[in-house]
């Protein structure tokens, strides 16, 4: 996440993208707050599709590299959600809540089972 000093006060103000600067913001990515100048600084970013989705990816890979409960075929709840979203296409669907892999079997708590 940019820091909020560093940034156009439309994109602090959640007018335009917080990465990139230009798209319709539609995400909301939560309250945020920053120390700038030695003060509490409380904010509320938002985000373009896009950049959502290209952060999720990068994010996503960065995490499966250092979480401790996921493994090479087998992915924690938080990975299966930022590849979804970082991933929107037909052969990488997957539904995180429920745990649901594109090969049909679903993950739950570190085992497989196939699906009914």
């Amino acid at each position: 996440m940019p820091r909020p000093e560093e940034l156009s006060s439309q994109r602090v103000e959640g007018r335009r993208c917080v990465w990139c600067g230009y798209g319709k913001p539609v995400v909301n990515l939560g309250r945020r707050v920053n120390v700038v100048d030695a003060a509490l600084y409380v904010w509320n970013p938002q985000a373009c599709l896009e950049c959502v989705r290209e952060q999720a990816a990068k994010t996503y890979g960065a995490h499966t590299a250092t979480c401790a409960y996921c493994e090479p075929t087998l992915h924690c709840v938080e990975a299966r959600a930022l590849h979804a979203l970082g991933h929107p296409t037909p052969a990488a669907r997957v539904d995180a809540s429920r745990g649901w892999r594109d090969d049909g079997r679903i993950s739950l708590g570190g085992e497989e089972r196939p699906s009914r």
